[in-house]
């Protein structure tokens, strides 16, 4: 996991978010998220619907590393699509996490 520096908290870890998702929180809002599969990352509702994920909606990375599938490169290469995809933003953890206990 990466870093991010954080204007009030220094380094620290980071959410990685849909842009959807990074507005609602700059207006101090905690949105419902999804996970992206296998990656770290947060989508909104919209996103998850709009980016077709069938087909790699249930996979998770430690069955992927635990049990390499046959077709291991044209599940990265359906991943990577749907990622490139996302209008991706950070949010400090930190930052995130104070904005929660508030709302």
């Amino acid at each position: 996991m990466g870093v991010v520096q954080c204007d009030v908290h220094g380094e620290q870890s980071f959410l990685e978010v849909c842009k959807h998702i990074y507005a609602e929180y700059e207006k101090g809002i905690i949105s419902e998220m999804y996970d992206f599969p296998v990656l770290s990352v947060k989508i909104c509702k919209n996103c998850f619907e709009n980016l077709d994920l069938e087909g790699i909606r249930d996979l998770k990375i430690d069955n992927l590393l635990n049990d390499l599938p046959d077709d291991i490169d044209v599940i990265e290469d359906e991943i990577s699509k749907r990622y490139d995809k996302i209008d991706r933003r950070i949010i400090c953890f930190r930052c995130y996490d104070e904005l929660k206990k508030k709302v």
